[in-house]
């Protein structure tokens, strides 16, 4: 008995498309057009809808190839015409995006954000680029998060605040070299030499009140007798305020035969030519004396403020001593001044007034000078804790030191002994069974030199295939493979490992 085969002769399936979804008056529609037409057609590059649109039907779901209704069409758009329809769901729509789609635009968007970094940005210290690599690693180490909408130049420029902020790597972006040029169109007045330098000087002083602090020397800008040009380094976020600045020395000139122009020279200031392994170690030196430097200066600030602090424990101390002094001399003052004042009819009241009043200013002396004995207590108290915080500190990092080496002796002590086991069965296996030993040795020569595998370029040696496969991608095969592509002799890992292997990249 034949079965009866049942196909979806009504159903349109169409596979790697991307959809466009719309709901509207409670209704689904959806679209299938081609990847990447979508984005040019909303931005105005494509205008032709057959190379945008797979089909011109409207569908209510595309997966299934199930179209829309004409009458759902009329009551969501107002039209049955499908075209414009699609029009309309193509400029509002939602496109739908797959896993795999939404992986590779963040991949996209984070390798324009590392390359735009690579060109704009450079090493403070050596003022030459970072490589991609590089820069991708330090974005992962930072933890920056890649926004699908956001613009690119703004991610850039957030990124960089990340990394100097976490210090993952000393990073700034490169300075432009701008150039300011005067020229004279005739040479009517007698004091041309005086109106350029004038007006040199007057460009130099505005533009130090704008921020320009790198001016370059006058040798090596160019003066003539009509002409003269300043010549300067910025960061490129001051160029919108030098640039208002030169308009405005621009719009002041009244002088119809001098013109003066602001030209961008280069947009980007690099270390240029060859890095010399000499020079990159002169430079690492230096910025280690640097941070030397640097690090005794910190010492030194804090012996300062430990020293100033005690001083003014001290001065505190005295001068609570004089405020009680001179309490107690007011309180007796102002009991002389109360006797002197005093009837001789009311003395006895007097004198009994004058009692009291003695009473309650040394009351108060006693109590200001208890309140600042307080105070001396808590001081010394709280430097007695700190002093005893650091007394236990020390004693801590006593005992630790003293575990550490006796975790190193008895190290040394395990490893001499297993020596000299190891030396003993040596010497009874060679006794005893020569030949075997001598067969055993010829086939793990064999089965290593199988094993081991060497380059021909590094001339290095590996023991696993997993570690061979790694050489070949590493930055020291491929700086071996361009010295011997320019026909000069490799280097060893160790002199490879000296010198700054993004510097030498750079050079090639």
């Amino acid at each position: 008995m034949s079965r009866q085969i049942t196909q979806p002769v009504n159903q349109v399936r169409l596979t790697n498309v991307a959809v466009v979804r719309m709901n509207k008056h409670g209704k689904r529609f959806e679209i299938a057009c081609y990847r990447n037409k979508i984005i040019n057609y909303r931005q105005g590059t494509e205008t032709d809808l057959s190379e945008v649109l797979q089909t011109d039907r409207v569908f209510t779901n595309v997966s299934k190839g199930q179209f829309a209704n004409k009458s759902d069409l009329q009551k969501a758009f107002q039209t049955k015409d499908e075209e414009s329809i699609c029009k309309i769901i193509l400029l509002e729509g939602q496109v739908q995006i797959s896993d795999l789609e939404r992986e590779a635009q963040y991949e996209n968007m984070s390798r324009e954000i590392a390359t735009m970094i690579c060109t704009k940005c450079v090493n403070p210290t050596s003022c030459r680029p970072y490589t991609q690599l590089q820069i991708r690693n330090a974005m992962k180490d930072a933890e920056f998060v890649v926004h699908p909408t956001k613009n690119v130049k703004q991610q850039f420029l957030d990124c960089v605040k990340l990394l100097k902020k976490k210090g993952v790597i000393e990073i700034e972006r490169a300075k432009m070299e701008l150039g300011v040029f005067l020229l004279l169109l005739s040479d009517e007045d007698h004091d041309i030499t005086d109106l350029l330098h004038d007006k040199r000087n007057e460009c130099i002083k505005q533009l130090r009140e704008a921020g320009v602090t790198h001016f370059a020397k006058e040798e090596e800008q160019k003066q003539h007798q009509l002409e003269t040009q300043i010549i300067f380094q910025i960061d490129p976020s001051l160029y919108r305020a030098v640039d208002s600045t030169m308009k405005d020395i621009i719009n002041k000139n009244e002088r119809v035969n001098l013109t003066i122009r602001l030209e961008i020279i280069k947009q980007v200031v690099t270390m240029e030519g060859d890095a010399q392994m000499d020079h990159e170690i002169e430079r690492k030196e230096k910025v280690k004396i640097i941070d030397h430097e640097v690090s005794q200066q910190r010492i030194q600030q804090q012996q300062q403020q430990s020293k100033e602090e005690s001083d003014a424990d001290g001065a505190n101390e005295d001068g609570i001593a004089a405020t009680t002094r001179d309490i107690e001399n007011v309180a007796i003052v102002s009991d002389d001044e109360v006797d002197k004042n005093s009837d001789t009819d009311d003395l006895e009241n007097s004198m009994s007034a004058k009692n009291k009043k003695k009473k309650k200013n040394r009351a108060a002396a006693a109590a200001a000078a208890a309140a600042a004995a307080d105070d001396t207590t808590s001081t010394r108290q709280s430097n007695k804790k700190a002093t005893k915080k650091s007394k236990k500190a020390k004693r801590r990092e006593k005992e630790e030191a003293m575990e550490r080496t006796e975790r190193k002796e008895t190290e040394q002590k395990r490893l001499e002994e297993r020596r000299k086991l190891q030396q003993r069965t040596e010497i009874d296996d060679d006794d005893n069974n020569d030949d075997a030993i001598t067969a055993a040795e010829t086939t793990n020569t064999s089965n290593n030199s199988a094993e081991t595998k060497s380059c021909n370029t590094c001339g290095g040696t590996f023991e696993s295939q997993a570690q061979y496969r790694l050489h070949f991608r590493s930055d020291w095969h491929r700086y071996n493979v361009k010295l011997k592509m320019k026909g000069c002799a490799p280097v060893s890992e160790r002199e490879f490992l000296l010198c700054d292997s993004d510097a030498f990249f750079e050079s090639f």
